[in-house]
């Protein structure tokens, strides 16, 4: 899990000078996983990797809580399972456009799917 979270931090700040005109400030992540971006099979290649990595730590997580408070794992391990399916694996398969201007299948259920993945994750946290 700590590889699949250094993951979140590292690749998009390795990838970004290869994007030209991408700015961490101002422009969402999966641009870089956009149709017509340089970087889209590294990008995509990563959110495969670090959805897998979050998956394959699940039953670590869930050890963790598992005496001290069985249902509190459960809960962490539901939200940490939807964000890497909605957040990473989902952006993997379903790319976004380069603007929110253009609709797509895949574009909507790549944002519900990054949406629902983030709050949980949130969730998590707490």
């Amino acid at each position: 899990m700590l590889t699949a979270i250094a993951d979140e931090i590292l690749i998009p700040l390795l990838l970004a000078p290869f994007y030209k005109g991408y700015s961490h400030a101002n422009t969402a992540l999966s641009v870089l996983g956009s149709v017509g971006s340089p970087v889209r099979l590294a990008y995509n290649l990563w959110m495969l990797a670090a959805g897998l990595l979050f998956l394959l730590s699940l039953p670590a997580l869930y050890g963790a809580f598992q005496v001290a408070a069985p249902g509190l794992g459960i809960a962490c391990v539901v939200c940490v399972a939807v964000f890497a399916l909605g957040a990473c694996l989902f952006s993997c398969f379903f790319s976004t456009g380069k603007t929110k201007d253009t609709v797509t299948t895949a574009s909507t259920i790549h944002g519900i799917g990054s949406v629902m993945g983030f709050m949980l994750l949130v969730l998590a946290l707490l």
